[in-house]
């Protein structure tokens, strides 16, 4: 089953050290062994395109949501680390790397 979940307005950030505001989306599929593929594509800055793919691994699960973590190193950026909140259509995630962190919130 695939999941498409667009920016629901709140974009992404802003970015709480560089003030990143920007369009993207996430088109996020179950794999059978209960992870999840994602591939995200927005615009940096409003104007630079970026698209990457990551694997969602859940490491908890609820009546209520499932938490998901990722981690993907990403040219010229470095390690970015994702924990997010998925329930009811809606994804509340939060990013963390070296340089750069804040939340994205997406809904179906």
């Amino acid at each position: 089953m695939q999941q498409v979940l667009a920016d629901d307005g709140a974009a992404i950030g802003p970015a709480q050290t560089t003030g990143h505001h920007g369009p993207m989306r996430a088109v996020v599929r179950q794999r059978s062994n209960g992870q999840y593929d994602a591939r995200f594509v927005g615009r940096f800055a409003l104007v630079i395109p970026f698209t990457y793919k990551v694997i969602l691994r859940p490491v908890a699960s609820d009546c209520c949501g499932t938490i998901l973590v990722a981690s993907k190193k990403l040219p010229l950026l470095g390690t970015y680390n994702m924990t997010a909140d998925v329930s009811n259509g809606q994804m509340t995630a939060q990013y963390y790397s070296k340089k750069d962190q804040g939340v994205f919130r997406m809904s179906r």
